[in-house]
């Protein structure tokens, strides 16, 4: 419950502030880790718990973000596509091929076609880890950096197909030793989700939220260099934001030029007909 008077703005900065000094603490367990500093094993677990619970009151502070905007399913013939690859300081989160055929469903009014229908799609995706992991309270915690997401239509409409192309950074989580996962941003907690696409202005939206489910994953544990152990997973995943109000982009110079020519030649086709048809009479 949120107190009289203390609006969105305020909660997101208290939220924030709580997320920074739980990653401080976080930062203090790598150093010691990484053997900077001794500490003894009661402060140790005294700092993981300070870290797990301020998490968890900043996460129960969030402000809500209305339901997603737009869903994907895999949809190829390979159960586990998604693959987290540990390389160390390089390790990164891909698929095993370049792309992967989804179904992708906007749930807004878009520039493409009707709300609640498959678009036949394919998926690139891309991501690299952002520090090293750790056990956060028994969930397996690593950060993430998405470089790119694109989800490209089958079918272009009025020749554009870009359906969604997200960047940004987040958190790959899921129960240390657990056969699930997830990767999430929401911009609400200071971390970045960008959004472009040919059907949607998202002009109007202030924080959005990206959430994948990943399923069949190998148990999920870190490996000895700190950086999640290589796993393979399915996923499906749900695009947000805090409003719901999507106008249709405007078309392009070149797709204006494009009718505005037609039009002229139906014009000078149509004048063509009509003189040869008094020509005639």
């Amino acid at each position: 419950m949120v107190c009289a008077g203390i609006n969105r703005v305020s909660i997101v900065s208290y939220v924030r502030a709580l997320f920074r000094f739980s990653d401080l603490i976080r930062s203090l367990l790598t150093i010691y880790n990484r053997g900077g500093v001794k500490i003894t094993m009661k402060l140790k677990t005294t700092l993981r718990i300070a870290a797990a619970s301020l998490g968890l009151m900043a996460a129960a502070l969030v402000p809500a973000i209305a339901g997603p905007f737009a869903t994907f399913n895999q949809t190829g013939i390979n159960p586990t596509p998604f693959v987290f690859t540990n390389t160390g300081a390089t390790s990164s989160f891909t698929l095993v091929t370049a792309v992967i055929p989804v179904d992708f469903t906007y749930s807004v009014a878009n520039g493409y076609g009707p709300t609640g229908v498959n678009i036949p799609a394919v998926m690139s995706f891309s991501a690299t880890v952002s520090g090293t992991g750790f056990d956060f309270g028994g969930i397996a915690v690593q950060g993430m950096t998405l470089n790119s997401l694109v989800i490209t239509a089958d079918v272009p409409s009025g020749g554009f197909s870009n359906l969604l192309t997200v960047n940004g950074n987040g958190i790959l989580d899921g129960i240390y030793g657990g056969t699930t996962a997830s990767m999430a941003g929401d911009t609400s907690v200071g971390q970045t989700v960008n959004y472009t696409s040919d059907f949607l202005n998202f002009a109007g939206n202030n924080a959005y939220n990206l959430a994948f489910v990943l399923k069949n994953t190998t148990p999920l544990k870190l490996a000895g260099n700190s950086y999640l152990k290589t796993f393979k997973a399915s996923g499906t995943g749900n695009f947000s934001s805090d409003e719901q109000s999507f106008g249709v982009p405007e078309p392009s110079t070149s797709t204006a030029f494009l009718f505005g020519g037609l039009a002229v030649l139906g014009l000078i086709a149509f004048g063509r007909k009509t003189r040869a048809g008094s020509i005639a009479s």
